[in-house]
């Protein structure tokens, strides 16, 4: 099987809604490439290196080394208020005396098209400011007319608290490359750096730059600020491609409800919502 397949469904899509444009965009999305954490990560520059809950198995697993309890969520987001460029994601955190395991599972796509990809990760602190983490990944894209294709891979995450205020974080998706095909069709390779900085309890802001090997550096930022202790804003940015992020989040005992919309200039709105519970 060819992944050429895949990018000429993805063309069908935009070619659709007459979005020539945005092609390497689209492409870019798929590929089972880490996604935001979440609908939190989604407001703030779909940042993911520095993030420290259950949303951590979907960009820098180390995070999940920061979990106190059992925690669980789901994500849900709409690429362009497309029905066909949609992605569901499901993950838990379970934290032990040994460190934390994590699952996560997501899935891309529309019938004719779709990916599917289930990590198993563990992180642990290995000092009381350092976290590593590592997950193993099993991705799968299924076309019906031509079957299905797996293949596994792993990525890796540190995150190191320099100051009280300050977190850096670090990840890489897939760092040995592994061929789909015969044609030089790769799971992509994708590294990201990121920092937070909280001058105060309330307001967080944070910065990332993230390079997937075949397309350019996109850099993001992103501000977090916790109105009061039952509502946060949020907004962010990215640079490849432009878009602006905005969203909120509502804390509710132990249940976190965020909901993030991306606005990008040629394809519109996307929105995402997460739901997250700790035990």
């Amino acid at each position: 099987m060819k992944l050429i397949h895949k990018h000429h469904n993805i063309l069908l899509v935009v070619l659709c809604v007459g979005l020539t444009t945005a092609l390497p965009l689209a492409i870019q999305a798929q590929n089972h490439a880490p996604s935001a954490a979440g609908a939190r990560g989604m407001a703030t520059g779909t940042i993911r290196t520095v993030s420290q809950d259950v949303n951590s198995t979907f960009g820098n697993q180390a995070g999940l080394a920061a979990l106190e309890n059992t925690s669980l969520t789901v994500f849900g987001e709409n690429r362009f208020l497309l029905s066909d460029v949609s992605q569901f994601s499901l993950a838990a955190g379970l934290p032990t005396n040994s460190g934390t395991f994590g699952l996560a599972v997501q899935y891309f796509g529309f019938e004719d098209y779709n990916e599917q990809k289930l990590g198993l990760a563990y992180a642990r602190k290995l000092a009381d400011k350092f976290l590593v983490g590592v997950q193993l990944d099993y991705l799968n894209v299924r076309i019906p007319e031509y079957g299905n294709q797996g293949n596994l891979t792993f990525e890796v995450g540190v995150q190191a608290e320099l100051h009280p205020q300050l977190l850096i974080g670090t990840h890489i998706f897939s760092p040995v490359q592994i061929s789909w095909t015969d044609n030089d069709d790769y799971v992509p390779t994708v590294f990201a750096i990121g920092a937070s900085y909280r001058p105060s309890k309330k307001l967080s802001i944070t910065a990332e730059v993230e390079k997937d090997f075949e397309f350019p550096v996109n850099a993001k930022f992103g501000i977090d600020y916790q109105i009061i202790d039952q509502l946060s804003l949020r907004l962010g940015g990215t640079t490849f491609p432009v878009q602006n992020t905005f969203g909120i989040g509502l804390h509710l005992n132990n249940i976190d409800i965020d909901v993030a919309t991306l606005f990008h200039q040629t394809l519109g709105v996307s929105t995402g919502v997460s739901v997250s519970y700790e035990l």
